[in-house]
């Protein structure tokens, strides 16, 4: 097992990325492209090798490429010549060998052409029942791929376990207020480790965190009113929290994102300015979705007005 993933960046045109799909990432193995003459070198250890699993269509055929002692990657196996020893089988498993050890299987990231409805009926038909969604906004993933929903138009967030499309209200209900059981227009949320929900509600100007199997929620960032001081939020879209417990909004008409540690009455600028639109490097303009990544170190803010994306 791998215990960390070192990205190189690679010389790729050296490789012939024509017609091929990228299907995986297979760390500590090997490298597949469609040209069989590439000898890649690593300026590293042979053991931290990034394989890249590329499905030809012209012609189907896979080439893999290995890596030996001296840090280079060279040609192995070709799928439509030696098939026993790399294959792709109907479950869309990739199946390699590794230099000195024995068969690898990694699943391979392939996505069907027609998707699944896991909650709501698709049809265009919104509804309240557990089994349909109006306007559905936020997305979140649980453990055991739980899927979390911020059902904006009918303020309540919604959760759907594996195989069911029948949800169970989690937060919120069917009534729209701003008692501390009620959401208004919730838009975004976010799930933590314990099943705790973040939800951003939206005009109520607050987030709101629901613990697990709770019958109501707690104010977690901003005090309910709308306005620029450090414990207002206005117009809030975007919302992301780290594995400490901080709060991340982005509080969009006041061109800021804020972040509210776990317990404060107030929050703190981490970017833009309070009431300033702008482009500068030090400026937003109606930022809307967050992302942390995950050793809390970039913040990404979908900078909508000025077109980027800074972090």
């Amino acid at each position: 097992m791998v215990q960390s993933v070192l990205l190189f960046i690679l010389t790729m045109n050296i490789i012939n990325m024509g017609y091929t799909e990228l299907v995986d990432f297979i760390f500590n193995g090997a490298y597949v492209s469609t040209n069989s003459s590439v000898i890649i070198t690593y300026n590293d250890t042979c053991s931290e090798c990034i394989c890249q699993g590329l499905l030809s269509s012209v012609p189907p055929s896979y080439v893999g490429l290995n890596c030996y002692n001296n840090k280079t990657c060279v040609l192995f196996t070709n799928y439509s010549s030696l098939s026993s020893m790399i294959q792709v089988n109907l479950n869309s498993t990739f199946i390699f060998i590794q230099q000195q050890s024995s068969l690898q299987n990694t699943s391979a990231v392939s996505f069907p052409l027609n998707g699944v409805t896991i909650g709501g009926y698709g049809n265009s038909t919104g509804g309240n029942a557990n089994n349909t969604l109006q306007n559905p906004w936020g997305l979140a993933i649980g453990a055991n791929n739980t899927v979390y929903v911020a059902d904006y138009g009918n303020a309540r967030v919604m959760k759907f376990q594996v195989g069911s499309s029948t949800g169970s209200i989690v937060a919120g209900s069917t009534t729209s207020g701003s008692n501390i059981n009620q959401l208004k227009n919730p838009a975004e949320i976010s799930v933590d480790a314990n099943s705790n929900i973040y939800v951003n509600d939206d005009f109520n100007y607050r987030v709101m965190l629901w613990r697990k199997n709770a019958s109501f929620g707690v104010i977690a960032a901003g005090n309910a009113s709308s306005g620029a001081s450090a414990t207002q939020i206005s117009q809030s879209v975007g919302l992301t929290v780290d594995s400490q417990g901080n709060i991340y909004v982005s509080d969009t008409a006041n061109h800021r994102v804020m972040k509210w540690a776990p317990n404060a009455t107030a929050g703190i600028v981490v970017a833009g300015q309070t009431g300033v639109a702008g482009s500068a490097n030090n400026l937003l303009n109606w930022p809307y979705g967050l992302y942390l990544d995950e050793n809390n170190s970039y913040l990404y803010i979908a900078d909508q007005r000025n077109y980027r994306i800074p972090r």
